[in-house]
């Protein structure tokens, strides 16, 4: 394991024997602590350094690092311990970071680097300064329709670039998945289960992937996509926005999955 000198920033090579204890540092000369565990503060996974977690997905734990090669910050997902086994999972994670490096596009965050290391799979990627669409609205219940629309309009652009560029589905649409920067720019994050319209033809056609509240009845019945499933879960994503209700809801996953298939719609009137 390799990690960082909280006196000189140099970076110490250790055994993982040595988690929580001091250790004197080659650069230095001073004593200083190793990190408690492989991704704790101050661990360094390649060419990052880990400063903060940011959060958990379905695949990967994402932690706030610091690029040294390049002096940036950058939001560096790891392929969680019990998938890092698992060839299939290890394929998914790549294909996400190789869909993102693809697309270079103001509202879809940015791809920087994949690999592996010690048998830890990683991802870096851009790091939005600012919040999701799913926290700014639990804050504030709904947004205004001029807004919630200027959001929309970002996204829809990203969508269409990936898949004028690619033919890119995202398959994931939510408010999870839409940052909010700082700088007011709307971004589209999360690929982890896009896919390449060609792919899916032949691999997970038959394959029902997404969030129920969400998703667009062509997934559901496992039938070809293409980004039209994408503007559906986009537009599911705008009338919880704008009226601070889901399209549908019911008692299991099941259940919202069928009034997809079977319900007429409320207007958001």
């Amino acid at each position: 394991m390799r990690f960082q000198c909280h006196k000189c920033k140099g970076i110490v090579a250790i055994d993982d024997s040595e988690f929580g204890k001091p250790v004197g540092c080659g650069h230095c000369q001073n004593v200083t602590m190793v990190p408690e565990s492989r991704f704790s503060k101050g661990a360094v996974v390649n060419d990052f350094v880990i400063r903060d977690v940011l959060g958990t997905g379905g695949m990967g734990k994402v932690y706030l690092a610091h690029q040294v090669s390049l002096d940036r910050p950058v939001a560096l997902k790891i392929l969680l311990e019990k998938y890092a086994e698992e060839k299939e999972f290890i394929i998914d994670f790549i294909k996400e970071a190789r869909a993102a490096a693809r697309l270079n596009h103001p509202n879809i965050v940015q791809s920087y680097a994949v690999g592996a290391e010690e048998g830890i799979y990683f991802f870096a990627m851009e790091y939005v300064e600012g919040t999701t669409l799913k926290d700014v609205r639990d804050q504030r219940q709904k947004l205004p329709w001029r807004e919630a629309f200027e959001i929309g309009q970002q996204i829809a652009e990203a969508l269409d670039f990936g898949w004028k560029n690619q033919q890119l589905i995202h398959r994931d649409v939510k408010p999870d998945n839409i940052m909010l920067a700082s700088n007011g720019l709307a971004k589209l994050a999360d690929l982890g289960l896009a896919r390449v319209a060609a792919e899916l033809r032949t691999d997970e056609g038959d394959q029902i992937m997404g969030t129920p509240q969400y998703i667009s009845p062509e997934q559901l019945m496992g039938h070809p996509m293409d980004v039209r499933g994408d503007i559906y879960s986009l537009g599911a994503t705008l009338y919880q926005t704008i009226t601070g209700y889901f399209p549908f809801v019911g008692n299991s996953p099941t259940e919202v999955a069928t009034q997809h298939l079977t319900e007429p719609l409320k207007s958001p009137r």
